[in-house]
């Protein structure tokens, strides 16, 4: 084979080689401009929901609690149980609220705790 062959071959490899580095960092700048645009877009939603969920009032606690370090035992039980109590009347109520509006079947439980309710 002559000498001029082997320039040209290997001239088209290597040109053939850079094509295709070419492509390929062409596409994977692509790629990542296209990432970069989504995470700004993911970023603005996040900012804009983390602002409005610190927009949101919260209810605050109308006094500060003791410590309950120095509260009695009896008296620490006694409060624990009548807020579990509160809470269950409170999610019984709630949830009979909701099926009343959405036209479910009651609990038995639930219609007792409200007429208690109720009749209070």
């Amino acid at each position: 084979m002559p000498w001029w062959f082997w320039i040209v071959l290997w001239g088209s490899l290597v040109v053939a080689s850079l094509a295709l580095l070419a492509y390929l960092l062409f596409v994977t700048l692509k790629k990542g401009w296209k990432a970069l645009s989504e995470v700004e877009a993911w970023e603005a939603d996040f900012s804009s929901r983390l602002a409005e969920a610190n927009s949101v009032s919260y209810r605050k606690l109308e006094s500060p609690s003791e410590p309950a370090i120095f509260t009695p035992v009896g008296e620490a039980v006694s409060h624990y149980e009548s807020g579990k109590q509160e809470r269950k009347i409170d999610r019984a109520v709630r949830r009979y609220q909701r099926r009343e509006t959405l036209g479910q079947p009651q609990r038995v439980d639930d219609l007792r705790i409200y007429a208690q309710e109720g009749a209070d």
